[in-house]
């Protein structure tokens, strides 16, 4: 029932309302594991999905071409990996160690900048792990453990 709406959730906000297809992003959506085994629960789940991936549309809709974002989960041992990647502009060595500060944004709006310091307190909470890879796409990689990885530690 989780994957049902999570699937729905996702497919629904990111490719049925076409923010994806109408600003011509090639959006691709996998899932490789189960995740009903993930530690947190589907809101929070949600929360940090949407955070990233609006992040990553907004990185790829400024490319003239080659506009993608994906997102794919993956069954690695105890944990569950979220990979995030866009073909937007690559977060610079100076942007890098702001990126989940409360408040820091490289849009121009004052209302932003709360969105990866949300997605960092969630996975913190929960013993997860964050990583930036910047080359040549931008992706996070965000490790959430399982259940019962969870349950033992």
């Amino acid at each position: 029932q989780r994957v049902t709406a999570m699937t729905r959730g996702i497919y629904t906000k990111y490719w049925t309302w076409s923010i994806a297809a109408n600003q011509n992003i090639e959006f691709t959506f996998v899932i490789n594991c189960d995740i009903n085994e993930i530690a947190l629960s589907f809101w929070e789940l949600l929360t940090i999905l949407e955070n990233l991936l609006d992040n990553a549309l907004d990185a790829a809709v400024h490319e003239e071409m080659n506009r993608r974002v994906s997102l794919v989960f993956e069954d690695e041992d105890k944990w569950i990996a979220l990979y995030i990647t866009n073909t937007g502009a690559t977060i610079t060595d100076e942007q890098l160690p702001k990126l989940f500060n409360p408040g820091y944004t490289t849009k121009e709006s004052e209302a932003r900048g709360f969105g990866l310091y949300i997605v960092k307190s969630l996975v913190d909470s929960y013993r997860g792990r964050i990583t930036v890879i910047r080359n040549p796409e931008t992706k996070f990689v965000i490790s959430l453990p399982k259940k019962q990885a969870l349950q033992s530690w």
